[in-house]
């Protein structure tokens, strides 16, 4: 955990958390950040440890969250911070509550103590324009873990600076953990975006309310970094893995580094 720490130490912030050593809580203590933004302090991109001060500095919790939950965050009908940080505590409890009844087991023992099968398939992960890493059905309650897309992204680790933090291993840990979140949190109705809907459509007294799945994904990835033990979220994979080429990726740098950092919601 100390290598981890030193490895994502952003310039910023010099401090760890001594209670979860994450990133994150040690910048959102930081006096006068409030609703500052990070840009200004943005290195110049030219190498992998570049891009991996940038990460740190800028993809921290609750960044990710409010970047995979995208333009959802502006519909209305919702309180989108309420739903975020909700979501990031139930991970965050549940994992620790998971850990505390198994505190060494390995993901994939697990899963098995929790009822669920660990199937890996070496089959195409992609599904139309998505990139399957693991996949959860509830049905026959087996986590599929696609192995091309796992080495596929230790190569992304890799070209980002993040490689001795997300090596194919530790990836493989945390898209188990991140399926076992799911196997848990059954049936759908008892998931948090069910909690938090977000009302689509009223007539009278009666309204259409809608769940948004990007909830329960931020859960699921928070569930997987705190099981894991890990200084930063895999969802920051997911998130380069749709910005690659190194333009799209600083595009999302900057997006990231435009957020409010004490976990408001992000201006339109």
């Amino acid at each position: 955990m100390a290598k981890q720490q030193e490895l994502l130490q952003p310039s910023r912030c010099n401090a760890t958390s001594s209670r979860d050593g994450y990133l994150y809580e040690s910048c959102r203590s930081c006096s006068g950040n409030k609703g500052q933004t990070l840009g200004e302090d943005l290195p110049s991109l030219r190498s992998p440890a570049d891009w991996q001060r940038a990460i740190a500095q800028t993809l921290a919790e609750p960044a990710w969250a409010w970047l995979l939950l995208g333009d959802a965050a502006h519909r209305p009908g919702w309180d989108a911070p309420a739903a975020v940080q909700a979501a990031l505590q139930r991970g965050r409890d549940l994992a620790r509550q998971v850990r505390s009844s198994f505190p060494s087991v390995r993901a994939a023992d697990l899963a098995l103590a929790l009822g669920a099968h660990v199937a890996r398939s070496d089959e195409p992960p992609e599904v139309g324009w998505r990139q399957r890493r693991s996949q959860y059905s509830p049905r026959t309650c087996e986590i599929t873990l696609y192995t091309r897309s796992l080495l596929a992204l230790t190569e992304l680790a890799v070209r980002f600076g993040l490689g001795e933090l997300f090596t194919t291993a530790a990836l493989e840990e945390a898209a188990l953990a991140h399926e076992i979140y799911h196997h848990l949190e059954r049936p759908p109705q008892s998931a948090i975006s069910a909690l938090h809907r977000r009302a689509w459509l009223r007539v009278g007294p009666i309204t259409l309310a809608l769940r948004e799945p990007a909830i329960d994904e931020i859960s699921a990835h928070r569930f997987a970094q705190e099981l894991c033990g890990l200084v930063l979220s895999p969802a920051v994979l997911d998130l380069l893995y749709l910005h690659s080429s190194p333009q799209a990726a600083e595009s999302l740098i900057q997006q990231a580094a435009n957020l409010p950092v004490g976990g408001e919601k992000p201006k339109e």
